[in-house]
């Protein structure tokens, strides 16, 4: 008989749920400890005069305005290579033409944005 409970014992605590953090604290969390040092510098540094958050959400922009650039010439690139017949830029061996066609156009565009926004 005691044998008997001793595995009927096991069991339940087999069957039982272990308990884990939910989900709305580990989500919280999670975006507390990304966005913090963004948070801090904007209160701290940004908030205290009003031209520095208008520099801010423009650098912001001309940022974004790069990225599109970017994708925008690689996807221009990718369809020459494609129409040509190289293949796709994408390739399981990890070459070297999956570099060029990624981060020189935009090191390029980035480059490009960065000036007319200074100028």
């Amino acid at each position: 008989q005691k044998r008997q409970n001793q595995k009927s014992i096991q069991t339940t605590k087999i069957n039982q749920p272990t308990p884990t953090m939910t989900s709305p604290s580990l989500t919280l969390g999670s975006i507390l400890l990304a966005f913090s040092p963004t948070f801090s510098l904007l209160f701290i540094l940004i908030l205290q005069k009003p031209q520095l958050l208008i520099l801010a959400v423009c650098a912001a922009f001309a940022y974004l305005l790069a990225a599109l650039l970017s994708s925008i010439v690689w996807l221009i690139t990718s369809s020459i290579g494609n129409a040509v017949g190289s293949g796709s830029s994408f390739s399981q061996d990890g070459n070297i033409s999956t570099l060029f066609a990624l981060a020189i156009p935009g090191v390029i565009c980035r480059m490009f944005v960065r000036c007319m926004f200074v100028k």
